[in-house]
């Protein structure tokens, strides 16, 4: 029986970490203007990736400016604004939010 449990567990680790990664996640939605147009989709794309990042780890923060927040990436209004906040900065134009795959 050990044996067994010891051969299915990590099987059952790897599909549970695969179903996860696979979830559909919020992210922004970019609108066009000259600095996406200058860099193209591809940079603004790995932008959003680094603002996420940034926001997950507390490094940006809409706080500042009188906004409360969690930084939890679980479509909630305070993750958003850090996130937005973020690309604003990098001169990008977030106009709202979608699910991606």
């Amino acid at each position: 029986m050990k044996k067994l449990l010891a051969s299915v567990l990590p099987i059952v680790s790897i599909c549970l970490l695969s179903s996860c990664a696979s979830q559909p996640q919020l992210r922004p939605i970019l609108g066009m203007n000259g600095k996406l147009r200058q860099m193209g989709n591809a940079e603004g794309e790995r932008i959003v990736d680094d603002c996420i990042a940034k926001a997950r780890e507390g490094k940006v923060s809409s706080t500042t400016y009188g906004l409360k927040g969690k930084n939890k990436d679980t479509g909630d209004v305070d993750f958003q604004n850090d996130v937005n906040f973020c690309l604003r900065k990098e001169g990008l134009n977030p106009q709202g939010w979608k699910l991606s795959k």
